[in-house]
């Protein structure tokens, strides 16, 4: 379970407690609206006392995964 720090159309920040590899391919599961996307890891930044920053780019999303207003 990751902390949600910025999301957009096509991806979102978030602070993970486990490291993972940039490229490596996962699933994202919207708790709020129980949708699901495959994505990518594209970018992994700082681990700080949360975790880690992780970069993530949602594949073929549905322009309302995050139930936003984007």
């Amino acid at each position: 379970e990751a902390q949600t720090r910025i999301v957009g159309p096509y991806g979102c920040m978030v602070v993970l407690e486990q490291s993972l590899e940039v490229e490596q391919h996962i699933r994202i599961i919207n708790l709020l609206t129980s949708k699901t996307n495959p994505a990518v890891i594209v970018w992994r930044g700082h681990q700080g006392a949360e975790g880690w920053e992780l970069g993530i780019e949602l594949i073929d999303p549905e322009m309302n995964f995050w139930g936003l207003d984007l």
